[in-house]
């Protein structure tokens, strides 16, 4: 294997425990519509697709402070391993979970959710 695939796994990995977790924030960049998260002096980005045969794919680009591209990967990329994270079958998976996961982070579903059910709990208690 080579490195980048290595690292290309281990950074995969890595987002998807640190927005599982809730440690990473994502957020819709209002130019480009793209999941994106700052890290450093990099943006990570989350996009998806589909091959010319029709199949999907999850892409992560790595982008510097001028807005270039310098790296990217989709799951086909990294390839067929399974994952060490418990419970993830494929990086396929991993990273289309990941890419839900930062879009209800960045619209802030999971919060909205809580603060409704909280309402919800208050208002309605039993007598």
């Amino acid at each position: 294997m080579s490195i980048p695939t290595q690292k290309y796994r281990a950074l995969a990995e890595k987002l998807y425990a640190s927005t599982s977790d809730e440690s990473l924030r994502w957020q819709i960049d209002p130019f480009s519509d793209e999941l994106c998260t700052s890290l450093g002096r990099y943006k990570v980005i989350i996009t998806d697709g589909e091959d010319a045969e029709g199949s999907p794919y999850v892409r992560i680009a790595i982008k510097n402070a001028s807005g270039e591209e310098v790296d990217w990967f989709t799951d086909n990329s990294i390839g067929s391993a399974t994952p060490s994270l418990e419970g993830v079958s494929s990086y396929w998976v991993l990273l289309r979970d990941l890419k839900t996961m930062a879009y209800r982070n960045a619209k802030g579903a999971d919060k909205a959710l809580d603060e409704i059910l909280g309402q919800l709990d208050s208002d309605h208690a039993p007598f």
